[in-house]
């Protein structure tokens, strides 16, 4: 991946729940962030550890009307990465490279031509994936025409990031369904497993011709080849096997 730096400033900030910081961003030069929908950053924290620099990923969601900037949700881990960004005070400017992903297929990112049909998308998100169904949700809504999509968010009992009832009412206000379902916890060996019979009923009912999935690599990395579809993409947050080890 090539490095492409740029400096972002911090505008305003205020908590999201327990654990979680929203950030609203904007970018030093004026270069644009938007379509956010499926795309990332890469921050430079500022932080070394040994001899690396600590730099962390975050899900771009959309500012209405104002291409350069974005907001960031930001979950509390306990790490030099995530305190720097919790205590971070506006006005700070830190490095980033991006925007970066491609979970979103060109042409689905716009509005669809006349006489075409955008595919029926199903976008499942496990633990804090949830931040990049919020993108792709928020930025269908500025889309003109209509299209099937819908969230599902498999999220643990003891996750503390955001709220459900929350981000049901953002991805509900932005027309898109949503559905949340409670699987277990990372590190029970049934977590896959259970997770997958949900995302298979759901891709039953809607009639998914498209999946697009982010979060634990565990269960999303598999889903690339579980049923006959046109495609699916897929944004492996941890746990991804393709992943080499240092």
């Amino acid at each position: 991946m090539a490095a492409n730096p740029k400096t972002l400033r911090i505008l305003a900030s205020h908590p999201e729940g327990s654990s979680a910081r929203a950030l609203e961003i904007e970018t030093i030069d004026g270069s644009p962030l938007a379509p956010t929908a499926g795309k990332y950053i890469i921050v430079n924290t500022g932080v070394v550890v040994g001899e690396k620099a600590i730099k962390r990923a975050y899900s771009l969601l959309p500012v209405p009307g104002v291409p350069h900037r974005a907001r960031l949700l930001v979950k509390r881990l306990g790490g030099p990465g995530s305190e720097v960004m919790h205590a971070a005070p506006v006005g700070t400017e830190l490095s980033f490279s991006g925007p970066w992903g491609k979970l979103i297929a060109p042409g689905h990112d716009a509005p669809v031509s006349d006489g075409a049909d955008a595919p029926r998308t199903l976008v499942v998100a496990t633990d804090t994936g949830i931040t990049t169904a919020l993108g792709i949700a928020l930025h269908a809504s500025t889309l003109s025409t209509c299209r099937v999509l819908e969230v599902l968010w498999l999220r643990s009992e003891d996750e503390t990031f955001l709220d459900v009832d929350s981000v049901e009412a953002r991805i509900e206000q932005a027309g898109v369904r949503f559905v949340h379902a409670a699987v277990l916890p990372a590190s029970d060996p049934n977590r896959v497993h259970t997770a997958w019979s949900h995302v298979d009923a759901r891709v039953a009912e809607l009639g998914a011709e498209l999946v697009i999935a982010s979060g634990d690599g565990a269960i999303i990395h598999p889903l690339r080849t579980r049923w006959a579809l046109p495609e699916v993409r897929i944004e492996c947050y941890f746990h991804n096997p393709e992943k080499k080890s240092a």
